[in-house]
């Protein structure tokens, strides 16, 4: 996998980020039902892994979901 595709809502903030050396998508933006959402996904190619967080909370912040990925090993 080379790249990660994400489509997102019109007023969505979309914006690369980069967690341990690997570049990702910082994806906020609200469901249909109005819920807010944040979602960072981070692909390790040389781990074979996808690394997701998802926030519903809108106190979490793009810094807390950055912290969360980063720790997971």
């Amino acid at each position: 996998m080379k790249y990660i595709e994400e489509e997102a809502g019109p007023d969505a903030i979309v914006e690369k980020v980069k967690v341990q050396n690997y570049e990702g998508l910082y994806i906020a933006g609200k469901l249909m039902d109005g819920t807010e959402e944040k979602v960072l996904k981070v692909y390790q190619e040389d781990k074979n892994r996808l690394i997701e967080v998802v926030a519903m909370n809108p106190v979490l912040t793009k810094k807390d979901l950055l912290m969360i990925a980063r720790n997971l090993k």
